[in-house]
C-alpha cells in the first residue's frame, strides 16, 4: 500500500499540537548564528536581502515574500522571486548594491564567512548566516528565521508539515531490511559523488538506501571502476543545476560501461532537480520523496506536485514536442502551457504549417492550454522574450524543448532562456533518434505525416516501423531534425481524449509537401 495518505493524518495531529504550543516573543537581542557568531537583530527586520538561494525560499515559505529587497541572480524560486532586485552571484554579491538597498537583516551562508560577512559587518549591516549540516539543521534554521523576522507561528507550522512528511517517509523505510545501493551522481566529467557530513548521504538512508559511497566524506571524484565493483542497484543523478544539466543523467544512461550495473540492467537510472537536494530549505523535503519513491517505488507513490518546476512546452503539434512533454511530466514537471509560433496572420503554424484552429483542438484534447503567438522568422526571437517574459509573470520557471543534436539552435536556447531567467529542459538531447522514435511508439504515441520534403507519398501516413523505415531509406536525419518530415500527434499518454484526424487535399509550398488535416 501506497503510504502517502498516511502524512495527512499524522500532519492534522503535528498542526494541533503546534497550535497549542505558544510562540515565543521575537528576540531583539543578540542571537548566534550557525558561524558561532553573535548577531544583535534590534527590531523585526523590515528590509531583508538573502545571499543564498535556499535561504530565499525559506523566506517566501514564511510569508516574507514582501520584506525581501534583494536575492542572488541563483534565486530562482518561487516564482515571484524574480520580481526582486538582484545583488549578484551566490559568491560574489555586489557589496555597494547591498548597502543601497538599505538592509537591516542580510541572510547569508558559509561561502560568505570569509570575505563578504566582514565587509558587510564593517558598514554596520546585520548579517546572520545559516550552515545547517542535517536535515534537523534545516528545520533549526527555519525556526531559528521565523523567530528573528517575528514569524515564530509560520515557522512552526512549516516545521510541524516538513516534519511530518519525513516522518512518512522514516516510519517505513526504517522498518526495512533489505536496502538497495545507491548512487548519487553530481558530475560525470570526472565523476563525483557525495558521502558522508552531507545532507545528501541523510536523504539516502532516510529513503531507505545505502550510500555506496558512504565511506568518503563530504564531496568528491570517485572511480567509475570503483562504482562498477559497488555495483549500484538505484542511480540517482542531478540534472538542471549550474552548467550541469542534464549531462549527468544522459551519461548515466548511455555510458557502455555501467551496463553490468543492476541499475542499469534494470533500468533504475532516475534525475532530479538539483536545486531540490542541495538547497537546505523547505523543498529538501520533497527531495527526500523523491529518493524515497526511486529507492523503493513498491512502497512509496510518485510525489505529487514534486517541488520541481512550472513550466511550459514549446510546442509544434508534432512527436518531438510531444515526447519531450511528456518526459517533461514524467520527471515531476508541471506542465502549464504550451506555445506554439504561428504565421503573422494567425492562420498556421511556422514550423509544421498547421492551421492554428487544429492545434487549439490538439491543445483542447491534452488538456493543457495553448499559447499562440503571432511572428515573422525576423521577430521570432523577440516575439520569443515577449512570451516568455509575460508567463514569468505567471509563475513559470522553465520551457520544455524538443531539441535531440542542433548544437547551434540548442546554444541559442541556452543563451536566451539564460537571459531571461528561465531554465531550459532539453529531455530528448543526446538521444539515440532511433531510440526516441522507438520510445514514442512504445509509449503509444500516434503520429500522421504533414509536411515533407522527401515524398509526397509520405503525406497522410501513420508514423510507425513500416513508414520509419521507408523514411531511413532517404538518408535523412531519422526524426527529420533539418525539416525532412514533420508530424501531428493525434494520440497518446498525455492525451485525455483522442483526436480522429481527417486527410484533406495536398499542395506543395516552397519545395514542401503538406498535408491540409481537419480534426474531431
Amino acid at each position: 500500500m501506497k503510504v502517502w495518505l498516511k502524512f495527512f493524518a499524522l500532519l492534522v495531529i503535528v498542526l494541533i499540537l503546534t497550535a497549542c504550543t505558544p510562540a515565543e516573543p521575537v528576540s531583539h537581542g543578540a542571537i548566534v548564528d550557525d558561524l558561532g557568531r553573535s548577531v544583535s537583530i534590534k527590531e523585526i527586520p523590515r528590509r531583508i536581502i538573502s545571499l543564498v538561494p535556499s535561504n530565499t525560499e525559506i523566506l517566501f515559505a514564511l510569508g516574507l515574500g514582501d520584506k525581501v529587497v534583494g536575492v542572488t541572480e541563483f534565486c530562482n524560486y518561487p516564482a515571484e522571486v524574480l520580481d526582486k532586485e538582484e545583488v549578484g552571484g551566490f559568491s560574489t554579491p555586489d557589496i555597494e548594491k547591498i548597502i543601497a538597498l538599505q538592509p537591516d537583516l542580510i541572510l547569508a551562508g558559509s561561502i560568505h564567512a570569509k570575505e563578504v560577512i566582514p565587509a558587510l559587518e564593517e558598514r554596520g549591516l546585520a548579517v546572520f548566516a545559516l550552515a545547517p549540516q542535517s536535515l534537523e539543521g534545516i528545520l533549526e534554521d527555519i525556526r531559528m528565521v521565523g523567530k528573528i523576522t517575528g514569524k515564530d507561528e509560520e515557522a512552526s507550522k512549516l516545521v510541524a508539515q516538513m516534519e511530518a512528511r519525513i516522518e512518512a517517509v522514516t516510519g517505513e523505510t526504517e522498518k526495512l531490511n533489505e536496502r538497495p545501493r545507491v548512487f548519487y551522481i553530481t558530475w560525470h566529467e570526472p565523476l563525483w559523488s557525495l558521502g558522508s557530513g552531507t545532507t545528501t548521504q541523510e536523504l539516502i538512508e532516510k529513503a531507505g538506501g545505502v550510500n555506496i559511497f558512504q565511506d568518503i566524506t563530504g564531496h568528491k571524484m570517485v572511480n567509475l571502476e570503483e562504482v562498477i565493483a559497488r555495483n549500484p542497484e538505484v542511480i540517482i543523478a542531478c540534472t538542471g543545476h549550474g552548467e550541469a544539466k542534464n549531462k549527468p543523467f544522459n551519461w548515466a544512461k548511455g555510458e557502455p560501461r555501467l551496463m553490468v550495473t543492476e541499475a542499469r540492467k534494470n533500468s533504475r537510472v532516475y534525475q532530479i532537480d538539483a536545486d531540490l537536494v542541495s538547497r537546505d530549505g523547505p523543498r529538501i523535503v520533497d527531495a527526500l520523496e523523491w529518493f524515497a519513491y526511486f529507492i523503493h517505488p513498491d512502497i512509496f507513490g510518485k510525489p505529487k506536485g514534486g517541488g520541481q518546476m512550472k513550466v511550459f512546452a514549446s510546442w509544434s503539434g508534432g512527436k518531438e514536442s510531444a515526447l519531450a512533454t511528456y518526459k517533461a511530466i514524467s520527471q515531476g514537471h508541471q506542465v502549464a502551457y504550451l506555445v506554439n509560433f504561428i504565421s503573422e496572420d494567425g492562420g498556421r503554424s511556422r514550423s509544421h504549417g498547421i492551421k492554428a484552429e487544429i492545434l487549439e483542438s490538439q491543445s483542447r484534447a491534452i488538456g493543457i492550454p495553448i499559447v499562440q503567438v503571432r511572428t515573422s522568422w525576423e521577430d521570432y526571437e523577440e516575439n520569443f522574450r515577449k512570451v516568455v517574459r509575460g508567463l514569468k509573470v505567471k509563475g513559470i520557471l522553465g520551457g520544455v524543448f524538443g531539441d535531440i543534436d542542433l548544437e547551434e539552435h540548442k546554444e541559442w536556447l541556452e543563451r536566451v532562456c539564460g537571459e531571461l531567467g528561465i531554465k531550459p529542459i532539453l529531455p530528448l538531447w543526446g538521444i539515440n533518434p532511433g531510440e526516441l522514435l522507438a520510445k514514442f511508439l512504445d509509449l503509444g504515441f500516434k503520429a500522421v505525416v504533414v509536411a515533407t520534403k522527401l515524398d509526397k507519398s509520405l503525406l497522410g501516413r501513420n508514423l510507425d516501423k513500416a513508414s520509419l523505415n521507408e523514411i531511413e531509406k532517404f538518408g535523412c536525419h531519422p526524426c527529420g531534425e533539418s525539416g525532412e518530415y514533420h508530424t501531428f500527434v493525434f494520440d497518446g499518454p498525455i492525451f485525455k481524449t483522442p483526436l480522429e484526424v481527417i486527410p484533406g487535399k495536398k499542395e506543395k509550398r516552397d519545395s514542401v509537401w503538406f498535408l491540409e488535416v481537419s480534426v474531431r
